[in-house]
């Protein structure tokens, strides 16, 4: 059934575009009943929906959304799904339209802007403008501030050769990377307002690649401080490469998430190499976030085994020390294996009280940690869902639907990941 959803949302976008020619795909379309094709259609429309207009504010993709959810509903008038979608898109585009149309009229009507505040009243007029060109008060906005607009592409452009004569002129690599990534971002202000501006999208294009230079060499950077031990600096390059990142259309993902598990499994073989365990448990953790391995998998359960073996032979002084210490972190699933580690042998009757409290209070912190994560999942914060309730899991499995909600969550982001979301 899978597979068949799989050919039918390939053979419908196709169809609506217009794309689609004779063959084994239409006798497809041809003999499946229009209610599947409908259901379809939705599927894939309401996951457009939320990956391209809630997730990415992609207001390009409005339309041929909406023709997807009318085309389900023509084929099944009875789909009363792809009529609430049809409905939320034009609640989605009224509201961002006369957002956009105040913001503009807002800004206009100051005596003095910043460039900031100038470019923002740009933008926003080009926003309103692809939602509804012939709305009077949009043409109004186009008309006075066709002056505005003109001075201000002129100027960026040549902030951005300036820029681009620092870059080209400094010896200093930061500096050089400075000026590089401010071009970048005024030119692609300046194709946002004018998107057939010539000298901007040339611009861009050279920019860009100057740009993903900079990210690899920030990878290769990276890559040099993990062998070298120095974590925490890694870190900080590999942050710096993610948000570069964005402005490549994530092209640099993949390689970046490779350095980012590769980190934190090395930093966790680090710690595990000093036997500090608590550590390592974290940085494995982390790692296995990224990507899950079978030499990471191994570590953690070494990591594990280690940390309970180091429970049971301290005395309870200190185990309950180790044990309040993950609480106060917040590591609340570390805090509880090693409490269940504890009570497998303990015999007196006041450590097995105070471990007991303990992890009363953990189970008492899961309902917090499931609420969290399910209103982060209603409101498409996936990641966030996730992080809380994989705690929730990883404690009790059977906590009401959190292994439900998790699961639906790890595949919402997915799916994210896959059109380019985060």
């Amino acid at each position: 059934m899978k597979v068949l959803s799989k050919c039918l949302i390939i053979v419908f976008v196709l169809i609506l575009s217009a794309c689609i020619t004779f063959g084994p795909d239409t006798v497809l379309v041809q003999e499946v009943p229009d209610e599947y094709k409908s259901q379809t259609l939705t599927n894939y429309g309401v996951e457009l929906y939320k990956t391209e207009l809630i997730k990415n504010n992609n207001y390009a993709e409005l339309e041929r959304i909406r023709t997807i959810f009318q085309a389900a509903v023509d084929l099944n008038p009875a789909n009363t799904t792809a009529k609430q979608y049809l409905l939320l898109i034009d609640d989605y585009k009224n509201k961002h339209f006369e957002n956009f149309v105040l913001q503009a009229q807002n800004l206009q009507k100051k005596a003095k802007r910043t460039d900031d505040e100038t470019y923002a009243m740009l933008f926003a007029i080009e926003q309103a403008r692809t939602f509804d060109a012939k709305d009077k008060r949009v043409q109004e906005l186009l008309k006075q501030t066709a002056e505005i607009k003109k001075d201000y592409i002129a100027t960026s452009l040549l902030k951005i050769n300036e820029l681009r004569e620092t870059a080209k002129n400094t010896k200093k690599d930061s500096e050089r990377e400075t000026a590089i990534i401010k071009a970048f971002t005024l030119v692609e202000r300046v194709t946002n307002i004018d998107s057939s501006n010539f000298d901007a999208n040339r611009a861009y294009q050279e920019l860009k690649s100057e740009i993903e230079k900079i990210v690899k060499a920030k990878l290769d950077q990276a890559k040099a401080l993990r062998i070298a031990q120095k974590f925490d600096q890694a870190v900080a390059f590999l942050s710096a490469a993610k948000d570069l990142n964005t402005k490549m259309d994530n092209a640099f993902t993949v390689q970046i998430k490779d350095e980012e598990y590769n980190l934190y499994y090395a930093w966790a073989r680090y710690h595990e190499q000093r036997k500090e365990w608590q550590l390592a448990a974290q940085r494995i953790s982390k790692a296995l976030t990224i990507k899950k391995t079978a030499d990471a998998q191994n570590l953690q359960k070494r990591v594990a085994e280690a940390q309970g073996e180091q429970i049971r032979s301290a005395d309870f002084t200190a185990a309950l020390q180790a044990i309040d210490n993950a609480l106060n972190k917040g590591d609340l699933v570390n805090a509880f294996t090693l409490i269940i580690t504890r009570l497998k042998i303990t015999t007196d009757t006041t450590e097995r009280s105070t471990l007991e409290e303990r992890k009363k209070r953990i189970y008492d912190s899961l309902k917090t940690y499931y609420e969290r994560g399910v209103q982060a999942y209603r409101e498409e914060r996936f990641k966030d869902a996730i992080a809380a309730l994989t705690i929730v899991v990883s404690i009790d499995p059977d906590y009401l639907d959190a292994a439900d909600y998790l699961e639906k969550a790890k595949q919402k982001q997915a799916l994210l990941e896959q059109y380019g979301g985060s």
